[in-house]
């Protein structure tokens, strides 16, 4: 994972604990149990940090597994946003989209129209209401 510059990442953050508390890098991966050189991945952002590491640090550090595991995320999306291939996939697939709209409400079919000459209302071949006769008879009793 490269670095972002638009989002703290949870290397960059780690290591600001790290020198705060006064700690060693390598020390701090044995204490939580992770191997030391994945533990120096996260520090350089090359990298993710897990949900079990999230929930680590949140302990030794009195944070939240949550900081730990927004700050991975917003890293990602700035990662993904600042990756020209992907943006370069994501126009593709709007376009694709959009093309894929057209193509269905060109082929859809058309509402029924009135056809010309007809008077609207009434089918044909039916008498109106008031000339139908009526199959309830009434009691005028």
């Amino acid at each position: 994972m490269a670095r972002s510059p638009t989002a703290k990442t949870p290397g960059a953050v780690l290591k600001n604990y790290i020198k705060e508390f006064d700690l060693s890098d390598s020390g701090l991966a044995k204490e939580l149990g992770q191997n030391v050189q994945t533990f120096k991945k996260i520090l350089e952002d090359t990298k993710r940090i897990s949900i079990e590491l999230s929930l680590l640090l949140a302990k030794k550090f009195g944070t939240t597994a949550d900081f730990w595991i927004d700050l991975q995320k917003k890293a990602g999306l700035a990662e993904a946003k600042a990756d020209a291939e992907l943006q370069k996939r994501i126009k593709e697939l709007k376009k694709a989209v959009k093309d894929d709209v057209k193509s269905i409400k060109n082929a859809a079919p058309k509402k029924p129209g009135r056809k010309p000459g007809r008077k609207p209302g009434r089918k044909p071949g039916r008498k109106p209401a008031s000339q139908s006769s009526s199959t309830f008879s009434q009691d005028t009793d």
